[in-house]
């Protein structure tokens, strides 16, 4: 989703979605390892991903957190490269170096996984629970679309839009996340099921009931539709992204 969305940003403001396509490669390995350390023991202890094992199952714990490492590192190295910075202007790879850094680290990315396990098994609000999805999970979201956009020459304006549109998406994305580890088949989802209620996670089902958090969704989808609407024909596919979220089963 995340390599979607930049390039789809890319596009929305008039640029060519294979000049991205490093970008895309530094997002997913960012996305990749964040996902490789919150299988951890440590952390949410999951057994599969995607339907396979997970990485510390499949190679033991070590290799996984210096797989996960390597990715994030290689994540920066191919953005910064000699061969990447030919194809941009130098400022706008500085720029985007930065914006993904900080997303990723510790006041976004870090900081609501920090905080999503401080909150197992306590009683929480909906602040704490939107400040974990808003952290945990649309800060790449929306780094992914401000990025695409000032790499392809987006203006300031365009930039500002599209990252609230990821902003929007990205808790969107959580909240439908959350109910699918209620709902969800672990078949199509291809990991298991019900383990944030075993694990006393603080989700959006939890703290305000399935319907509330499903009413919450449409309403930021609906946000992030009226955010693009300015764009015209050229977000569409940003739309049609936006009701793939409400609708996913995976």
């Amino acid at each position: 989703l995340r390599p979607i969305l930049a390039i789809a940003s890319a596009e929305t403001v008039g640029g060519d979605s294979k000049s991205v396509l490093p970008l895309v490669v530094a997002i997913e390995c960012i996305h990749t390892y964040s996902l490789i350390h919150d299988d951890l023991p440590a952390m949410d202890n999951d057994d599969l991903r995607r339907g396979r094992l997970t990485a510390h199952r499949m190679y033991g714990e070590a290799i996984a957190i210096l797989a996960g490492d390597a990715l994030l590192t290689f994540a920066f190295g191919i953005l910064s490269s000699p061969r990447s910075v030919r194809l941009f202007r130098p400022e706008r790879v500085l720029a985007c170096l930065h914006e993904l850094a900080f997303a990723a680290g510790s006041e976004r990315l870090i900081a609501g996984q920090v905080l999503d396990m401080l909150s197992e098994a306590k009683q929480v609000g909906l602040d704490t629970v939107d400040r974990i999805g808003s952290n945990k999970t649309a800060a790449l979201i929306r780094v992914s679309m401000t990025c695409g956009a000032r790499l392809a020459g987006g203006s300031a304006e365009q930039i500002a839009a599209l990252g609230q549109f990821g902003e929007y998406l990205g808790k969107a994305f959580q909240i439908k996340d959350d109910l699918l580890d209620l709902e969800g088949d672990p078949e199509k989802l291809g990991k298991a099921v019900r383990k944030d209620r075993q694990r006393g996670k603080a989700t959006y089902p939890g703290v305000i009931g399935s319907d509330c958090a499903r009413e919450a969704m449409r309403s930021l989808l609906d946000s992030a539709a009226q955010t693009v609407a300015p764009f015209g024909r050229r977000a569409e596919i940003l739309s049609n992204i936006a009701d793939y979220v409400g609708e996913r089963v995976s």
